[in-house]
């Protein structure tokens, strides 16, 4: 007799006690089909295995709707929601939140992979250690356009434990520095924490505002040093490797936002400065490469009144002019060329990064990881 996964699912509830806490798993899907598949056998072959799936379809136009609806048929535990038509990653999130039964709530990307002990470890340790909010480790998983594993490099917390109060500011900031503070995928979420909060339609920076409004509103954080997820960044795919027209503008945003945050938190310390000029630095040496993009037609001097533009703004003065950034050395060389007022020779170092991003997509990204 076939034994089918609905079978397997329902066995595999029933052996699982009733007193272990529903994870709600919310996964947002528009234009996945090649990768929704490893996504959902990732998820459906988590050791802890009381959780519920939002899969929300927003209007995808490719094959993703079939496939959720598939996996829907065959495993009780798969819930599918559908929005008439494409309202984005926040609308969709916001969907997932709203039908969310679970007492925690994860919310992975479809087109990752996960370990399959996530939940399992997550669950027990944020149970352990009473909190909100769990922020653990992922392997960061550099892919050709062909789908090849090229390079990986693990980043994690540097701790295990909960972070005590007077240590949030630097918590933080650290994992900020990390690039592990923005992410809403490498969190395990009390659903009574989130309460009425809601995901903001601000492409690149939702997920960081998503979670600076959830700091401003509890103290209880862990961390768990382990990459317990695969961020799968390939070449020339996602958003963050396109124009966008408030790149910069959102970025802003996001820094001033945590720079805020923590001077109200009493944190007005020279390595908060630092970690966030090194920051800053980077989104606007990244922003003058996206001016050399292609499809924009833009004058160099239209360019440099930009540059200039950026470096007058309010947060810039406070964070980039007052202490030189810290981080490795294409941070730092960036950094002093902002820092020194150098448009023109920025420009030179924006436009040649373009070209080697327009040779040597994978390349680029390596690059872009240590100095963009």
């Amino acid at each position: 007799m076939s034994v089918t996964a609905h079978d397997i699912a329902k066995q595999s509830v029933a052996n699982t006690s009733d007193a272990e806490p529903l994870v709600s798993i919310i996964l947002p899907c528009y234009g996945v089909e090649a990768y929704l598949a490893d996504a959902l056998a990732a998820i459906q072959a988590q050791s802890y295995s009381r959780w519920e799936l939002l899969a929300i379809d927003d209007a995808s136009p490719d094959k993703t709707g079939a496939i959720l609806a598939a996996a829907a048929a065959q495993d009780s535990r798969i819930h599918v929601l559908t929005h008439e038509k494409n309202q984005g990653l926040s609308a969709a999130r916001n969907t997932g939140l709203a039908a969310a039964q679970g007492e925690f709530v994860w919310m992975p990307d479809p087109d990752d992979v996960y370990e399959p002990d996530l939940l399992r470890r997550a669950v027990a340790f944020i149970e352990q250690k009473q909190v909100d909010i769990l922020v653990f480790g992922c392997v960061e998983e550099y892919m050709s356009k062909r789908g090849k594993l090229r390079h990986a490099r693990e980043i994690c917390p540097e701790q295990t434990g909960r972070i005590a109060r007077e240590d949030l500011p630097y918590c933080v900031r650290r994992l900020e520095e990390l690039t592990l503070f923005g992410y809403a995928w490498n969190k395990l979420y009390r659903r009574s924490c989130i309460a009425d909060i809601r995901f903001e339609t601000i492409p690149l920076i939702e997920d960081f505002l998503f979670n600076l409004a959830l700091m401003k509103q509890t103290s209880s954080l862990a961390t768990l040093a382990a990459p317990l997820y695969h961020y799968r960044k390939r070449a020339g795919a996602n958003l963050t490797n396109r124009f966008v027209v408030n790149y910069f503008d959102v970025h802003m945003q996001r820094v001033s936002s945590l720079y805020y945050l923590l001077c109200s938190w009493g944190d007005t310390s020279a390595e908060t400065h630092e970690i966030l000029g090194a920051r800053l630095a980077r989104y606007m040496l990244s922003t003058v490469v996206r001016l050399f993009s292609p499809g924009v037609h833009m004058p160099m001097h239209a360019r440099h009144d930009y540059i200039i533009y950026m470096y007058i703004q309010p947060p810039a003065q406070d964070v980039i002019l007052d202490i030189a950034p810290r981080g490795n050395l294409p941070t730092r060389l960036c950094a002093r060329l902002i820092y020194w007022f150098r448009p023109w020779v920025l420009l030179a170092v924006a436009w040649f990064l373009s070209r080697l991003q327009r040779i040597s997509a994978l390349g680029f990204m390596h690059l872009k990881e240590r100095t963009l």
